[in-house]
């Protein structure tokens, strides 16, 4: 609603009291994921001192966030907001950092809660996103793999039946003619990825 609002005032078609509001939301937002990615601590004093016993556990003992706690499900921004709270106030190791970033969660709370609930979405599908872009750019980065001409399609795991129609019917000589075929999903061309890969390299 935020990045619509923004557009539409640049076009004229939405109130410039709307595009006020939307950009006021948009930065409490900010200012919400800035705060949420701040807000590091060992996953022991996640557990101990802010009473989450479902924060995930970290490799190594390295610090997680809680941008990084609101990525699993279950996880309520409400309760990690109140938990870097108890840090702040039950323990001495707590960085000026990390109350200061405390401070800006509890003042986005006070000036819109939805502002928060909105970052923590974000948190949330961060790591879907990423995922995403990093198949994206796979999929960019190979566009002249060859596909093999002896490829049976019903036997490459993971494609439905309209991509094993689509392809059959095309026969696709590189991955670029297969991303640009309407009617394959981006599943499918991830797992035509995978597979022309293991040809290539067996």
């Amino acid at each position: 609603d935020e990045r619509l609002s923004a557009a539409g005032a640049a076009l004229g078609v939405v109130s410039a009291r709307r595009a006020f509001a939307a950009a006021r939301r948009s930065a409490l937002i900010r200012r919400a994921l800035d705060a949420l990615e701040a807000l590091r601590l060992s996953p022991h004093e996640w557990r101990t001192h802010g009473s989450l016993p479902e924060t995930p556990a970290a490799r190594h003992g390295r610090a997680i966030s809680a941008a990084e706690m609101l990525a699993v499900s279950g996880v309520d921004v409400h309760r990690v907001a109140a938990a870097a709270a108890r840090v702040v106030d039950s323990s001495s190791s707590a960085s000026s950092s990390f109350a200061a970033a405390s401070r800006e969660l509890q003042a986005v709370v006070r000036s819109d809660g939805s502002a928060l609930e909105s970052a923590a979405t974000e948190c949330f599908y961060a790591p879907y996103l990423e995922r995403q872009r990093r198949d994206v750019a796979a999929l960019s980065a190979e566009e002249s793999l060859h596909i093999p001409n002896d490829v049976l399609y019903e036997e490459v795991g993971g494609l439905r039946a309209e991509d094993i129609e689509h392809l059959n019917r095309h026969r696709p000589e590189t991955l670029g003619e297969a991303n640009r075929l309407a009617g394959v999903t981006p599943a499918a061309r991830l797992a035509l990825l995978r597979y022309a890969k293991r040809r290539e390299a067996s």
